[in-house]
């Protein structure tokens, strides 16, 4: 199982705490609503330090992953990607996102969690 909302938000009030001032990519959570999917996408990305070429990742599904800062930083440009402001807002997509990752499939189905497989716009 991935991550609840509340273990979410203490790696994020904490990683605020530590956030680099000129950091290209917000820390925060994010939200992409494209075709294809029944309910809003959201993570929780959190910029590293400038040198690193990675951000680290969240999900509710699925926990903790990495992305490549080139790869969110064109889908935030490209308006894949939303940074959201509400709590309210993040809770409920990530409560229902993450409730969804005990959904049983049937024999032979598989679910796939690659992180990149988020960002496809071809389905």
């Amino acid at each position: 199982k991935g991550m609840t909302f509340d273990a979410a938000f203490d790696v994020y009030s904490e990683e605020l705490a530590h956030q680099n001032e000129g950091a290209k990519i917000v820390t925060g959570f994010y939200t992409q609503q494209g075709r294809g999917h029944k309910i809003a996408k959201v993570r929780l990305i959190i910029s590293t330090d400038n040198r690193s070429k990675q951000v680290i990742v969240y999900r509710p599904n699925a926990g903790r992953g990495v992305l490549t800062k080139t790869y969110v930083s064109s889908r935030i440009r490209l308006g894949d990607l939303t940074l959201l402001t509400s709590e309210d807002k993040i809770k409920e997509l990530w409560e229902t996102e993450y409730s969804l990752a005990d959904i049983a499939f049937p024999t032979g189905k598989s679910i796939d969690f690659n992180l990149t497989s988020f960002f496809d716009t071809n389905h």
